[in-house]
């Protein structure tokens, strides 16, 4: 009898295992996403801004919106209540066992999602102007159509580079051709940039997941990565391959290794020609210790396409 209940015990385990392996296999494949991904890296002056058209995305799926979502309103409610050191665990095995995008209503590979993602940099801080110059720029196909029916605008007070995506869906795969530009309050181009898409295919999963959709944009991720390494054979991965002589010497102070002092960087902004370069960004970094400022250094990048990599950082001023 003992073993019979042993074997039936045994079965109901493996039944509840294989329930559980096709759940989690599930899951995980809802979270692979392939995309598509072809860098512009053109530029226009136009109404005394540059706009940046940086890269075009296709993307076979949309992410839900997890802040209206009624499920994840009790999960945040649910986590909110636990430990501090549970919260984080419990909010990933939430996030595994959900499906995070909203499937394209095309399912014949024939169309897809589309973004086409920049920059528009400013010398002075107007709103509106910088609002008029988001509305004027376009993503067209060769036929004409215009793809603008999801279009986001991110601007900063403290920094003179404000980031935007503008998208639309049924976009074909097949066309050879588009254009990004800005157009008049009639809809007439008064820039157009013919762009011939080269798609490189990214694929990500809940391990690897995609990046957000200013991620490449924002010279301040290459900064983060930056200073969280904390090792010079890591820090030449983000040197500009061309710099010839990189100061080394003036990241050799007990800042850069004492793990009591914070590291925090500010707003990027662009400045434009900087020694042999053009096209520079720069940023400063702060050092901090017992929440007192101590020091501080300027670093300065460039765009090099899909990557932002650093030419050169400033003395160390103490404080």
């Amino acid at each position: 009898m003992s073993a019979l209940l042993k074997r039936k015990g045994i079965r109901v385990l493996l039944i509840l295992f294989s329930l559980w392996l096709i759940i989690t296999l599930y899951y995980y494949s809802c979270h692979v996403i392939n995309i598509d991904r072809h860098i512009i890296d053109e530029k226009i002056e136009w109404n005394d801004a540059i706009i940046k058209f940086e890269e075009l995305v296709l993307c076979d799926a949309k992410n839900k919106d997890r802040m209206n979502d009624g499920r994840w309103e009790t999960t945040w409610n649910i986590a909110s209540k636990l430990p501090t050191f549970l919260q984080r665990p419990f909010l990933e095995i939430c996030y595994f066992y959900y499906n995070p995008y909203l499937e394209n209503e095309y399912y014949d590979d024939k169309f897809a999602y589309v973004e086409m993602r920049g920059r528009i940099i400013t010398k002075n801080k107007d709103g509106n102007k910088i609002n008029n110059i988001f509305d004027s720029i376009f993503l067209r196909d060769n036929t004409g159509r215009g793809y603008s029916k999801k279009r986001e605008l991110c601007q900063s007070d403290s920094s003179n580079i404000s980031y935007f995506y503008i998208g639309g869906d049924i976009f074909s795969r097949d066309f050879k051709e588009v254009y990004v530009g800005v157009k008049d309050e009639t809809g007439k181009a008064l820039f157009s940039v013919p762009i011939k898409p080269d798609w490189q295919r990214e694929t990500y999963n809940f391990f690897k997941k995609k990046p957000t959709e200013y991620y490449f944009l924002d010279p301040a991720n290459t900064v983060s990565e930056f200073i969280k390494n904390r090792d010079k054979e890591s820090y030449k991965d983000y040197i500009y391959e061309e710099v010839e002589t990189f100061p080394w010497e003036n990241m050799d102070h007990e800042y850069w290794k004492k793990d009591s002092v914070y590291i925090i960087p500010e707003a990027v902004n662009y400045l434009g020609e900087y020694k042999e370069f053009a096209d520079v960004y720069v940023t400063r970094i702060k050092f901090k210790e017992d929440e007192i400022k101590i020091g501080q250094q300027d670093i300065y990048l460039i765009d090099t396409g899909k990557k932002f990599k650093i030419i050169d950082i400033s003395p160390l001023i103490k404080m």
